[in-house]
């Protein structure tokens, strides 16, 4: 399909009246942006939880979470080998899950 489920997500957004937003897990940030780690949130070798590097999935995937402003609130989560992978796949799970709660096939 021309544009690929991220755009059918949004064109369905703007029919049905629902806000979509990305968040990139592990993204980036300036060290000062980097939220500081209370005690006894260090994974299981000692490593902060939140890391300067990018955080990929053990697998080497990149990670996406969709939220869609629904009511409920619904939250997707998508991976795949680059940021327009794993949100393509966010938006694929987003897509399907409002399909099932439709009642759609």
């Amino acid at each position: 399909a021309p544009g690929g489920a991220c755009a059918l997500l949004q064109e369905l957004s703007e029919e049905q009246s629902f806000a979509i937003s990305y968040l990139d897990i592990g993204e980036r940030h300036a060290p000062s942006a980097l939220p500081q780690n209370p005690p006894g949130c260090r994974g299981a070798r000692g490593d902060p939880a939140v890391s300067p590097a990018d955080a990929l999935s053990l697998s080497g995937l990149h990670q996406c979470l969709v939220e869609l402003s629904t009511q409920p609130t619904t939250v997707c989560h998508g991976s795949g080998p680059s940021r327009d992978g794993a949100r393509a796949q966010a938006a694929r799970n987003a897509l399907q899950y409002l399909r099932i709660m439709a009642g759609g096939k």
